[in-house]
């Protein structure tokens, strides 16, 4: 979740190693919608009648269901050919992961145990070094409040080459014909959903009967589980997996013949008028900690049907969504996610409200913008520049040793 700035989004799409451009713009809505839940809710549950745009706003965190989707997507896109192939490298895939999420959080995480004045190495600090907050509930919003996904996020990187190792052991010959590899990969994937969650229910019950849920928090509230572990999130993974697949053996072709931009509206259309509906039930339903949680499986279907349009260069929607500017935002929706509750923006947004006299979320958000920039700028790309070179460093000895060997 590079760089080279391209006029069509399809031709983006046709090269795995560039950027598809209306993606990239989706993040930036993603971003948004997260911090808007952030910085411009006020209006409790069950008051839709009283504000209906606050309410909305309430349940933002949609966005990263839709993170979570455009992940699975992008990955499978990437990768799914080339490891039934096997000709991936895990170790350039390891790589990538290392660069694309640590360099940026653990320089933000320094930033932010050194501004809130807190120790670095604690039991409750090591869960915020080793990433993995998002399973204990006590600590899930420590340290930086929003990288609990990141535990998830992390999970799935390190869970998906199974998944791929999966499909080629028990699915021989699944890339026979589109509708045959669509059906048992979404038997498949069926099977990782339902078996991860089993697990999740299991460990937490283990949790609770071993003390280890009193002592740690580890798994103990089976509703913060769901809202931030794996084993209950893996299904907003599959769906983009699935439809990516979708993408590359159905509707690349008609997208490339032309055909099809009906279809594409009409996905546009239903998945944004769907995701505002599933959050308004949400809400209903007392949000995703309560009964909620039901209705964020199903913003996941109207996340990938989102990206499926998006995928489709001739709409106006996709187009739009290919502007230089909206990608930028997209780019560098990253830190904007990770920063907007630290004590960096915080700091940043009472010295601009000060300077301006003034306040509001609109500018709120301009001001973490400017400084997400400046991370991505000047942290993030020269965080991943620093990963790949280490890569290469430590790659050499080890591709020496290989010839010295073979001669």
């Amino acid at each position: 979740m590079t760089d080279p700035q391209i006029s069509g989004a399809q031709q983006s799409i046709q090269h795995s190693g560039q950027e598809i451009l209306p993606l990239t713009s989706l993040r930036m809505v993603a971003a948004l919608l997260v911090f808007l839940e952030h910085f411009a809710s006020g209006v409790g549950y069950g008051t839709i009648g009283k504000d209906f745009w606050q309410t909305l706003v309430i349940e933002g965190h949609i966005g990263v269901t839709i993170f979570f989707v455009l992940s699975g997507f992008l990955l499978a896109y990437r990768y799914y050919d080339v490891f039934l192939d096997g000709t991936l490298s895990l170790f350039d895939y390891v790589v990538k992961r290392v660069a694309r999420i640590y360099p940026l959080y653990y320089v933000l995480l320094i930033a932010t145990l050194i501004m809130g004045g807190t120790p670095f190495f604690t039991k409750q600090s090591l869960v915020n070094w080793t990433l993995t907050q998002g399973f204990f509930s006590g600590l899930t919003f420590s340290g930086i409040p929003t990288a609990w996904s990141l535990t998830t996020e992390e999970s799935f990187y390190l869970l998906l080459p199974i998944v791929f190792l999966s499909i080629a052991r028990f699915m021989p010959g699944i890339r026979s014909t589109p509708r045959s590899e669509l059906a048992r990969l979404t038997k498949l994937l069926a099977i990782w959903t339902v078996s991860l969650a089993f697990i999740g229910l299991v460990l937490s019950d283990v949790s609770k009967r071993t003390g280890l849920s009193v002592q740690a928090g580890f798994m103990s509230d089976i509703h913060v589980a769901i809202y931030t572990t794996i084993f209950f999130r893996f299904f907003a993974f599959a769906i983009g997996i699935l439809s990516a697949r979708l993408y590359q053996r159905v509707l690349v072709n008609r997208w490339q013949a032309g055909r099809g931009k009906a279809l594409a509206y009409g996905m546009a259309a239903l998945s944004a008028l769907s995701l505002l509906v599933f959050m308004y039930l949400m809400n209903r339903a007392g949000g995703i900690y309560r009964d909620g949680w039901f209705y964020n499986y199903l913003a996941a279907v109207s996340s990938a049907l989102l990206i499926l349009s998006l995928t489709n260069e001739h709409t106006l929607v996709s187009r739009i969504m290919s502007l230089p500017f909206l990608a930028y935002l997209g780019r560098i929706s990253y830190a904007l996610y990770l920063v907007q509750l630290t004590p960096i923006a915080s700091s940043a947004i009472k010295s601009v409200n000060a300077f301006l006299d003034m306040s509001g979320w609109a500018i709120d958000y301009l001001t973490v913008s400017c400084v997400s920039a400046a991370l991505y700028e000047v942290v993030e790309k020269t965080g991943a520049k620093a990963v790949r070179w280490a890569s290469r460093r430590l790659r050499k000895p080890v591709t020496a040793q290989r010839i010295e060997l073979a001669q």
